[in-house]
């Protein structure tokens, strides 16, 4: 697989059977690794390095509510950009603080959710969707104070990074084919 890091370089990492993957502190398939998310790589010297450990970070969508259909949610972002957010029966909901529900969402409403990207890059499969009360003021949301600019944000600030131990070096960057 090959990463671009933060300075826009691209580095290749073999992958062997012993790799494991992870979404924070979940184990996943290899499968849940897409084109386009954001990684830390874990990797023992080589030529390629071997990743050893792959976590995927989760993303962010944040927007004005335009439709809720069913367990979909369209809102639109920063610079009108559209896109879904798709919940199931695992996503977590909260309004001040507080455990809410899809019910508790109503078209207007700001939201911000994590997840990971879904069927397309516009498209993410929550895992958690917060229902903001004051857009354009620091919010705090599951990982950390964030500020979200008025009229919406299609990506968040703060860090959602998870360190591993041991001596081997870490690489994080967007997986690309």
């Amino acid at each position: 697989m090959t990463i671009t890091d933060h300075k826009g370089t691209p580095e290749t990492f073999a992958i062997i059977g012993t790799t494991t993957f992870a979404e924070g502190k979940t184990t996943v398939l290899p499968a849940a690794l897409v084109v386009g998310e954001n990684a830390q790589i874990k990797a023992s010297p080589g030529t390629p390095p071997t990743a050893t450990r792959i976590n995927i970070s989760l993303s962010h969508f944040s927007g004005k509510v335009t439709l809720i259909s069913g367990d979909s949610i369209t809102v639109e972002g920063f610079k009108g950009v559209t896109s879904t957010i798709v919940t199931d029966g695992t996503t977590s909901f909260t309004k001040d603080g507080s455990t809410a529900g899809l019910t508790d969402i109503a078209v207007g409403d700001f939201i911000n959710a994590q997840g990971l990207i879904g069927a397309t890059p516009t498209t993410l499969d929550a895992s958690s969707v917060s229902i903001l009360e004051h857009w354009g003021q620091p919010v705090h949301v599951p990982l950390g104070h964030q500020r979200f600019n008025s009229g919406g944000s299609g990506s968040n600030g703060g860090s959602n990074s998870q360190g591993f131990s041991g001596h081997s070096s870490f690489q994080h960057g967007n997986f690309r084919r």
